[in-house]
């Protein structure tokens, strides 16, 4: 589990088996307030009001980015879901990012159906 420390700009790593700190690992911003993910790590940065992903900015633009948590889909099409609450606003942001197309299948129903 990995903990924002927004005055350090440190995320700590804990085992949450034993509550023992794994590591500490610098903020990709400069005040972190929120943190999640496995495979990706998403952080919040209330400082430059963005979203980072891995250390690359994704979002940017919310004013006081608090709380973070994620939903990504192991099956295709393999969506991935961000929820963000921004404190100033008091507004929760859902954004969403897709592979998945429209299936070739689909515009024969849809063609079906109008002809």
């Amino acid at each position: 589990m990995l903990v924002a420390i927004p005055e350090s700009n440190i995320l700590a790593g804990l085992y949450l088996t034993t509550g023992s700190l794994v590591g500490t690992y610098a903020g990709p911003g400069r005040r972190p307030t929120a943190c999640c993910g496995y495979a990706h790590l998403y952080v919040s940065d209330a400082a430059t009001h963005t979203i980072y992903e891995n250390g690359v900015p994704i979002i940017r633009g919310i004013q006081t980015p608090v709380g973070l948590g994620y939903t990504a889909y192991t099956a295709p099409p393999y969506d991935m879901r961000l929820y963000v609450i921004d404190d100033a606003t008091d507004r929760y942001y859902f954004y969403q990012r897709t592979t998945g197309g429209i299936e070739p299948a689909s515009f024969g129903r849809v063609k079906a159906l109008f002809e």
